[in-house]
């Protein structure tokens, strides 16, 4: 293990591993009952929520996966990459369905409309561009719309189409007719996401001006500016109930606001590094982050204490996500090419793969994507049950965590 920090850890529900490659984006069908995770080799992987391996999608793009979702109905995996393309793959199959081709850039990000018949994609060409689905014809493109590093969201209602990027504003597009119907100013830096809220009447963004601002997507009118972080805030999120909104940041902390009276409600700080992603669990009580100090950590919204650590992991955490019935969460771990599946009282249920591989260099390019060098590959042993944590790691921390569980604090 690399500089991993134990202090407190309750080794009984500490997953040690080492991480393997860079997995780049994850989803959850909306059963909850598929997992899917792309890499930057253009891998995909499908498997099903006990942890059966169901599809492995070796050359799925050539190169690094940028997002993935299922369709509404959740027939189809999409993907998109750096190879300028979308792709749709049959969720039961894993058979190849559609490819959208069009963009002269890696694709950033996409959002499907939710009946499913449309999606809207963002790209580093600087447009955006509207296909049918079914066809996969390109309908329509919105040129010279953010610069660099588009981001997209569409509203739960079906009525409005976010986009954002580098030229620092965002525009609502209206679905029926495809004409901007606000353009919504204020931010002093590139936009990082975008998030509607449930009902749609709200959206929040997250910038580089170490802010998150909320918008009524009705008149345009800025209702919050959000401010106490002091670096790039990575996103935002909504909970359930939108009566409260997260935000995480680089500067190592995640704060909790009130959306009624756009105060924060709390600060939690107990990462040590950069904050790279959060996820409301389905009821809301509770977020789950990870983090570049290697941990993933669950936190009771209303205490703002953290109530579990995953922690010993040698590379950095950069995404989360729960299941929709709040059982299962996955992770995405810098160069770490197996995901894994949890439930909720930490077991693995699912790795994938074996081998670990070791960066020559890290860094962040403009939009604040990781990039490295060819990774070095080593084997390591591990094991997988059902019944107990799962371990991933080379002696002496086999030994160690095998104690730690047979103890009767389980505390180091």
């Amino acid at each position: 293990m690399q500089d991993t920090n134990l202090k407190g850890a309750m080794l009984r529900e500490t997953l040690f591993t080492e991480a393997m490659h860079l997995v780049t984006s994850v989803a959850v069908s909306a059963t909850g009952t598929t997992w899917a995770a792309g890499s930057d080799s253009g891998k995909i992987c499908l498997w099903h929520e006990d942890g059966r391996l169901l599809h492995m999608i070796r050359s799925a793009h050539t190169d690094c996966v940028n997002a993935l979702a299922f369709s509404p109905d959740g027939h189809y995996l999409s993907s998109a990459s750096e190879d300028a393309t979308i792709k749709f793959w049959h969720a039961e199959s894993g058979a190849l369905h559609l490819v959208l081709q069009g963009h002269r850039a890696s694709v950033t990000s996409f959002a499907f409309a939710p009946d499913g018949r449309h999606l809207i994609s963002g790209s580093d060409d600087g447009t955006m561009r509207l296909w049918d689905t079914s066809t996969g014809t390109c309908i329509r493109i919105f040129e010279n719309s953010h610069g660099d590093g588009v981001r997209v969201a569409w509203s739960p209602d079906n009525a409005l189409v976010a986009s954002g990027g580098a030229d620092r504003v965002i525009q609502l597009w209206e679905t029926q007719t495809w004409t901007c119907v606000q353009t919504l100013s204020g931010h002093a830096h590139w936009i990082q996401g975008l998030a509607f809220s449930p009902d749609s009447t709200r959206l929040a963004s997250a910038s580089r001006d170490q802010t998150v601002r909320v918008w009524d997507v009705v008149d345009g009118s800025t209702k919050a500016v959000l401010r106490g972080h002091t670096d790039f805030v990575r996103m935002a999120a909504w909970s359930p109930d939108q009566q409260t909104i997260a935000s995480c940041s680089n500067d190592g902390t995640i704060r909790i606001w009130d959306v009624e009276s756009n105060r924060q409600r709390s600060l939690l700080r107990d990462h040590t590094n950069v904050v790279c992603a959060i996820a409301f669990t389905p009821n809301g009580n509770r977020l789950l982050s990870g983090s570049e100090d290697r941990t993933l950590r669950l936190w009771e919204i209303d205490s703002g204490v953290c109530v579990r650590v995953v922690q010993g992991y040698s590379l950095s955490l950069l995404a989360v996500a729960w299941s929709p019935d709040g059982t299962h969460l996955a992770i995405g771990l810098l160069m770490m090419g197996t995901p894994l599946l949890f439930s909720q009282y930490s077991r693995v249920y699912h790795t994938i793969g074996v081998f670990a591989t070791e960066p020559s260099a890290v860094s962040e390019d403009a939009l604040g994507r990781r990039k490295c060098s060819p990774p070095v590959s080593k084997v390591y042993q591990g094991l997988l049950t059902q019944n107990r944590t799962t371990v991933r790691t080379p002696s002496p921390f086999l030994n160690l965590l095998n104690a730690a569980s047979s103890s009767s604090s389980g505390t180091l």
